[in-house]
């Protein structure tokens, strides 16, 4: 039972098996056997392709990890009639014995000498977690009786530098506040995250381990990793359950106003926010913020953020000036805090920016998104997609303040600046050659209006589904710029298309259908109009 559990691994036996575990391993670890070198056997079965792969790995010397105890013996017979009569789980499992070569200065344990009877067949036990250097495969071993022998040196982690090199890379990119989170993170490392989140549901249910605060610390950090690795993985229903799961583990032991808690109620405000729940975000980062400022020592980098997401979550309410006022505060923090050149002072000038946009102050909003423009371009290493993103918004602003040109020459940076990291059948390019193509249609500059037009609806068909109305619209403008340069067909042909694909996802009575369907009818009469009275007009 212990063995398939470290094998598979199943969270509940261990976790109900682990003080014997402990035990077991420092029994081991204290008493030797022998000073010299011995072979232990150990049969066992495998599947035919681990077998290949084994096989594979013997040119370069491979490594094996145990990750279970290993019972064995002294005598090979025994072993082999051990892996004769192992279930197969099928015929593609294959009796073997392993022939482990430990040297005199490596621990094992005869199991007679353990106050625990682990196994009547074996007489030699290895502690869990040893490596060992493959050095020979044979397939049919012992009269071709169909029995494989594989071959190993077990090796001494210490002695090996690569080996060494590798656990404390890992043990870095695990190292945790206790060991139960760093066996979390690996575990989260190693993909395992439903039998991570057993594990620590396990230890939180359990009452006998809720007065110990370490362990709740422990816990509670543990789900801050699932959730954030919930987060990760675009799951925000989850991710809040797992960091409130965190935040009932600390409110165990420490008081709500605790200034630890503020990156919960933070991350939990921002599940709310994925979710569009905004009173709930709007609660939890409001929370995040107060801890801190009635902290005795308040963390104002932490203050700046927690004041940029609530007014985020504002600007999402509707309650633009709410949202530049805490953009503001944030402002002046980060201001005292950093270098004119922070990517957080560009980002917060950017979201002034779009609180004075949604205000219809124009004139506010373009100072703001200038000054992002330039941090950003002080900034190293460069960051284009911002860059284009801050272009792209000073683009947007000069079109409604009717400043075509000026809004032209951002959105074609942008699209230069786009050019450099995205491919060019990005999602992304279809709106930004939708954007230029409608500076120049305004500009009554329909020839050059038209090729922008037709590269955005040639990404859209690529990139959007097949149904979506952004289609029709481009299918639309299209048509509109046909008209202007006086193709009515190409214009009556590219409305039917616009007309079409809103009937996708439209009833025919629709205001939009209705609409286009009516413009048809306009193309028509300014077609008939400059059948009657071409160059017999006056241009104004």
């Amino acid at each position: 039972m212990l063995n398939k559990a470290l094998r598979i691994p199943e969270a509940d036996v261990l976790f109900k098996l682990r003080l014997f575990i402990q035990d077991l391993y420092h029994q081991i670890e204290n008493e030797s056997i022998s000073n010299t070198s011995l072979t232990v056997y150990l049969g066992q079965t495998i599947h035919q392709n681990d077998l290949e792969d084994l096989q594979k790995s013997l040119t370069n010397h491979g490594l094996l990890v145990f990750s279970q105890f290993l019972c064995g013996s002294t005598d090979l017979s025994k072993a082999i009639q051990i892996a004769k009569n192992l279930p197969n789980l099928s015929d593609e499992y294959i009796p073997v014995v392993l022939h482990l070569n430990i040297l005199s200065n490596m621990k094992c344990a005869n199991t007679s000498s353990l106050r625990y009877n682990v196994d009547d067949n074996n007489d030699v036990l290895l502690n869990m977690g040893i490596i060992g250097r493959l050095t020979k495969i044979e397939k049919n071993h012992n009269n071709d009786n169909g029995i494989a022998s594989i071959y190993l040196t077990l090796i001494q982690c210490e002695n090996e530098r690569s080996i060494q090199r590798m656990l404390e890379i890992k043990r870095n990119e695990i190292k945790g506040a206790a060991p139960f989170v760093s066996l979390i993170k690996l575990m989260m490392m190693m993909n395992q995250q439903a039998r991570a989140e057993q594990l620590v549901q396990m230890i939180f249910d359990d009452e006998t381990l809720k007065s110990d605060p370490n362990i709740q610390g422990s816990i509670a950090a543990s789900c801050h990793i699932l959730g954030a690795g919930c987060h990760a993985r675009g799951d925000f229903k989850r991710a809040v359950e797992l960091f409130h799961l965190s935040l009932d583990t600390f409110l165990r032991f420490v008081p709500a106003d605790a200034v630890q808690l503020s990156p919960t109620y933070n991350n939990i405000g921002s599940m709310y926010f994925r979710q569009e729940e905004y009173i709930k975000a709007l609660e939890y980062h409001q929370k995040a913020l107060d801890v801190q400022l009635h902290s005795h020592n308040p963390n104002l980098s932490a203050i700046a953020s927690y004041s940029n997401n609530i007014g985020v979550v504002y600007l999402k309410q509707g309650k633009y000036n709410d949202a530049a006022k805490s953009f503001d505060r944030a402002l002046k923090i980060l201001q005292q805090l950093n270098e004119s050149n922070d990517p957080d002072i560009a980002s917060t000038y950017d979201n002034l920016g779009d609180a004075y946009v949604l205000q219809d102050k124009y004139d506010d909003a373009l100072t703001y998104y200038s000054k992002a423009l330039e941090v950003q371009r002080l900034i190293e290493p460069r960051n284009p997609q911002a860059l284009a993103s801050f272009n792209n918004s000073i683009g947007n602003v000069y079109n409604k303040m009717h400043r075509y040109d000026d809004a032209l020459v951002h959105f074609k940076r942008a699209l230069e600046i786009q050019q450099e990291y995205l491919s060019s059948t990005h999602p992304s390019f279809a709106s930004l050659y939708n954007n230029i193509g409608s500076m120049y249609y305004r500009q009554e500059q329909y020839a050059d209006a038209l090729p922008c037009y037709l590269k955005s609806l040639e990404i859209e068909l690529m990139c959007l589904p097949e149904n979506h109305p952004t289609i029709a619209v481009t299918h639309f403008n299209i048509a509109t710029t046909y008209t202007g340069l006086g193709k009515f067909e190409e214009a009556i042909a590219s409305t039917e298309r616009s007309i079409e694909q809103l009937l996708k996802t439209l009833p025919s009575d629709h205001a939009e259908v209705i609409e286009n369907r009516s413009y048809i009818e306009t193309i028509r009469r300014k077609q008939m109009l400059k059948g009657l009275f071409d160059n017999n007009t006056t241009n104004f």
